[in-house]
This record gives C-alpha cells, structure tokens and sequence, in this order.
C-alpha cells in the first residue's frame, strides 16, 4: 500500500516536471525568508538567554519625573547597589555594573577598547564561561579579564593568562594589568558586553569617582533573588529609603520612583528606556517587518501552488474517475493528493535548509547588533518550527486542491462533460491575491532599498 502510493506520487510528480520545478523554487525560497525571519525573532527572544539564572536576575531603574511623568531610565545612583544582599532577605546576591573606554597597548597592539567593572559577586549571578584562566581573576585588583576577541587582538591564539597589559588613560598616564583569564566569546544578544573585565575599585581609581556620590550614575545595579517570585519587598524598601537621598544630593534629577526590570525582557525593552548604557535587543521594526515580507512571500508560493494544481487537474481526470469506479472513497483520493503536497513540500523545505545557509550570514552581516546561526545542534527548537512549517504549508498550499480535485464525479469524468472551474471565482480570487501579494511586497522592498540608500548618504555632520 505504501509502495503504491510513492510511486504514485513520484510517477505524478515526474510527469509534471515544469510545475514541480517552479512550486519547489518558490515555495524554498519562500521557506528560506521564513527560516531567517524565525532566527531573527529567537535572537531578539532569546536575548540574554545565556545567562543561567535569567529568570531570577532583575535589574534596578529609575523613573525621573519630567513635567509631572515618569520617564524610565537604565541607570541607577552610583552608591545605591552597595551591599544590598546584606540589607535585603530576598536577594541572594547583587553587582553593580559600569562601562568605560580606555586604550589597551600590548607591545605594538594599541587598541581602544571598552572595559567592565564588576564588584564580586559578578559570576556568581552571569554566567560568562572561562576559555583560560579562572573566575577568582575578578577578585583581584592588579587582575583583568579579557573577552576572547580581545584575547585574540592582542595575543592571537595563545593563551595570555600570566601576560601584562598595558591601560592607558585619558591623562595619559598608565597602569599594567595581569591577564587573570579569559572569557569565552559573548553572545551578540546580550546586555552586558566588554573587552576586558576588571574589579569595581579600578572603576574608582582609574576616573577618580567619589564611592558615596549620589549624583553620580552608573550603567546598572543587579539582584539575584533567591527564587523566581517578583521581590516585592526589594521594590518597597528601594523606594521608602532611597528616593530622599537622591533627590536631596541632585535637586535637578529628581528620582520619583525606582523599578525593578527583569533579565528576560531587559533587551527587549532597552529601547524605551533613556541612558541605557547596555546593549539591547533590535528594535521591534528589525523584528516584524522580517517576518511580514517573508510571510507575504510564502503566501504568493502558496497561491501560485494552488493555482497551478488546480490547472493541472485536468489530466488527472481519467485517473480519478476509474479510482472511484474500482470503489475508491474521497478520501483515500484526498490523503493521495494531500501525500504529493506534503512530499512537494518537504523537497522543497530540504532545499530551503540549503539556501538558508548561505541566507543566513548573508543576512547577519547586514546588522552589526545582530547574529544569527542556523545551527541544528544547538538549536533544537528549529526542528519544531521546521516541521510547523512542513505542515502549515502543506495545508496551506495544496488543502483546496485535495479536496477540489477528489470531489470530481466520475460520471461526469467518464462520459467527458466535466467542466473544470479554471475560471471559478476562487480561482480568481486566489490569482487576485497573488498579484496584489506581490505588488506590497515589491513596493515595501523598493522603500526599504530607497530608505537604506537615504540613511547611508545622510549628511550626519561628521566623517563616518
């Protein structure tokens, strides 16, 4: 019976080599946008995924009052973070954290770059995995830990663990640090990013920062709770005992409230906040408008494979009347045709898994925030979505065929006045789709191309 019904097809499929050819071509290519668009979603949904404790990881804002509303900021007062695990039952553990350009020299490798600063408890609530070196590094003063990029920039593929650097400062006087470690390659979609990692008293020593100076702002203070419960209490006691002693120190900024963002949408919301001096996710237009186009265009493939089933059908009519007559049922007739879209499709979904590669970093490098990687392995999820989309297309594309072509009635096949409704109202309408389908989807793509070409010969007031 199985034997049957693949040679059936494929006996089917050969006879209409042309038809196949162009449903194929369309429908991957369309199921290759839609791969990248999915990978483009899971980037900006998986944004500090990396981070084992992201579900109990928030980090402290700010709203200051403008004009009588809250506007929400990304930083918080330099003190504020100052041993609260020890003031606070629910937090098991905080950092501040705060970033800083310096130039970095070894020998003839003069590099400037962004430094870290994080106080002790940095690793025990991120996790940034070790190439060389250890963790412990971070506790040291005279120590700093170097991203695996810079790593590379200055020492190529050795390891420099027990290497010295050189920092260079604005006044352009020096220090010389010990490579203490190592960290393995940060992810594109993560907030915190740096090419070197150093304890919180350098940030102090090197720009001469007040330790109690309330005016002061840093990039962010975080908490790590001890369970995955909203810390309430944490929000209450931060505005009850800390909104006085900033207002008091800055007259001009005032603090009307702190909050509490959680790790799982810090990226996401980045955008919305002022002064977010971390990284964050792309903007939700780099997200949708991805997916959009690649849905318009799976759906030009669909329509286009529906129509040309349906034109087809004609020279299956003897083959369905004498199924019928021997006493096929419809829908063993259905299960048939709806088996050829389906074997179609997969063709066409393993072709687009092939073009994906090469779409896929071809699409990463257009954005310097952004980096997908079709990585099956590692990404199990895209099994699921590949075989959503192997069904939903299927369904989609031949659904009306199957049942279009099987409800022929072999009287009429046999005796030869069928009429075919190549003209139907469906049929037009689904033609009429196709075309106004594929009209937004050209002029969206002429405005994009004419937007792109603006903003790069846009006059910004200075060399890029």
């Amino acid at each position: 019976m199985l034997r049957n019904f693949f040679k059936t097809t494929f006996r089917n499929l050969w006879k209409n080599k042309s038809y196949v050819l162009i449903n194929i071509l369309g429908l991957s290519l369309s199921l290759a946008c839609c791969i990248v668009a999915y990978l483009n979603y899971q980037f900006a949904d998986d944004y500090d995924g990396n981070h084992e404790n992201q579900n109990r990881i928030y980090k402290i804002q700010v709203a200051k009052s403008v004009q009588d509303q809250k506007v929400p900021y990304g930083i918080t007062p330099l003190p504020l973070g100052t041993k609260l695990a020890d003031q606070l039952s629910e937090v098991k553990y905080s950092t501040r954290y705060n970033s800083g350009g310096i130039v970095m020299k070894k020998d003839n490798n003069v590099l400037e770059e962004g430094l870290g600063f994080a106080e002790d408890n940095c690793f025990d609530i991120f996790s940034f995995p070790m190439k060389y070196g250890s963790q412990d590094a971070l506790q040291d003063r005279g120590k700093i830990i170097l991203s695996e990029e810079m790593a590379e920039k200055l020492f190529e593929d050795m390891d420099p663990t027990g290497e010295m650097v050189t920092l260079i400062k604005d006044d352009g006087t020096t220090l010389t640090k010990l490579v203490g470690g190592v960290c393995e390659k940060i992810p594109l979609n993560s907030s915190i990013h740096f090419s070197g990692l150093m304890h919180w008293d350098n940030y102090h020593s090197i720009y001469d920062v007040d330790r109690n100076n309330w005016k002061s702002f840093i990039a962010a203070t975080f908490i790590m709770t001890e369970t995955e419960q909203a810390p309430q209490e944490v929000l209450n006691t931060l505005n009850a005992n800390y909104i006085a002693i900033q207002n008091e120190a800055r007259d001009d900024w005032k603090v009307a409230e702190y909050t509490l963002e959680p790790l799982t949408t810090l990226g996401v919301n980045g955008e919305n906040l002022r002064a977010n001096w971390l990284y964050r996710a792309p903007p939700k237009p780099a997200i949708i408008v991805p997916f959009v186009m690649a849905i318009l265009m799976l759906l030009i493939a669909c329509f286009n494979f529906t129509n040309t089933s349906i034109a087809i059908s004609s020279k299956r009519l003897k083959e369905i009347g004498i199924r019928k007559v021997m006493g096929g049922n419809r829908n063993q007739l259905i299960m048939q045709f709806m088996g050829e879209n389906l074997v179609l499709t997969f063709i066409a979904l393993a072709l687009s898994v092939i073009i994906s590669m090469y779409l896929v970093p071809a699409y990463s490098a257009m954005w310097d925030f952004i980096d997908l990687e079709l990585n099956f392995s590692a990404n199990p999820e895209l099994y699921i979505f590949l075989g959503g989309l192997l069904v939903f297309t299927s369904l989609i594309a031949g659904g009306y065929p199957s049942f279009y072509v099987s409800s022929y009635q072999p009287v009429k096949i046999l005796r030869g006045n069928l009429s075919l409704g190549g003209t139907s109202f469906f049929s037009k309408a689904l033609l009429t789709s196709q075309y106004v389908l594929t009209a937004i989807a050209l002029i969206a793509s002429l405005a994009f191309s004419q937007n792109a070409q603006y903003q790069s010969e846009l006059d910004v007031g200075f060399e890029k």
